[in-house]
C-alpha cells in the first residue's frame, strides 16, 4: 500500500520470520498465514487508507502531501512512537538503543520523526487550541476539585 512506511513493513516480515523460527525450534505447527510484501510496483487492491493508526505506519512522502485537516484525520499526531530502523531489529543480539534511558532514547529520535513527518506545526497548533479551551472552560477546574478530594481520601 502506498501509504505504509517500508520500515513497518520490515518489522512485520522479520516478527513472522521470528514467530515461524520459533514454531520450529519447538515442534508446534500453526495454522497462521504469513505475510508478503507485494512485489515492487504491484499496486494494492484495496484504496482505502487506515485512519487514526500511529504515525510510524504511514510512508513520510505519502503523508507529507496533506493539508493539515487530512493529517489529523489520518493520523493521531499525538501517539508518536518512535521507530527505529526496522533493518537493525529483531537480530537475536541487543540493540544498542535499549540501554538507553527513556528520556535518552526519545531525545535521539524526537528530532527525527518530528522532521520528517512535518507534525511540529501540528502539535504546536493543538497544544495552542488545549490551552485556550481549557482556559474559558470551568468544568476542568471542577474537575481539578473533584480529583484533589477523592485522593485525600484514599490517603486517608
Amino acid at each position: 500500500m502506498e501509504f505504509q512506511s517500508k520500515n513497518v513493513n520490515v518489522f512485520f516480515h522479520r516478527v513472522d520470520e521470528g514467530i515461524s523460527k520459533a514454531e520450529e525450534a519447538s515442534g508446534k505447527h500453526s495454522q497462521r498465514h504469513e505475510h508478503h510484501l507485494p512485489a515492487p510496483g504491484e499496486a494494492s487492491i484495496s484504496k482505502t487508507e487506515l485512519n487514526q493508526l500511529p504515525i510510524y505506519f504511514y510512508n513520510p512522502d505519502w503523508f507529507n502531501n496533506w493539508t493539515s485537516g487530512q493529517k489529523r484525520q489520518f493520523a493521531d499526531v499525538h501517539q508518536v512512537a518512535f521507530f527505529p530502523d526496522a533493518s537493525s531489529l529483531l537480530l537475536g543480539k541487543q540493540h544498542p538503543d535499549e540501554r538507553l534511558s527513556n528520556k535518552g532514547f526519545t531525545q535521539k529520535y524526537w528530532d527525527k520523526t518530528i522532521e520528517t513527518y512535518s507534525i511540529l506545526h501540528e502539535i504546536e497548533n493543538d497544544d495552542e487550541l488545549d490551552a485556550d479551551s481549557n482556559t474559558n472552560d470551568k468544568s476542568y477546574e471542577l474537575k481539578d476539585i473533584a480529583a484533589e478530594e477523592f485522593e485525600d481520601k484514599e490517603v486517608e
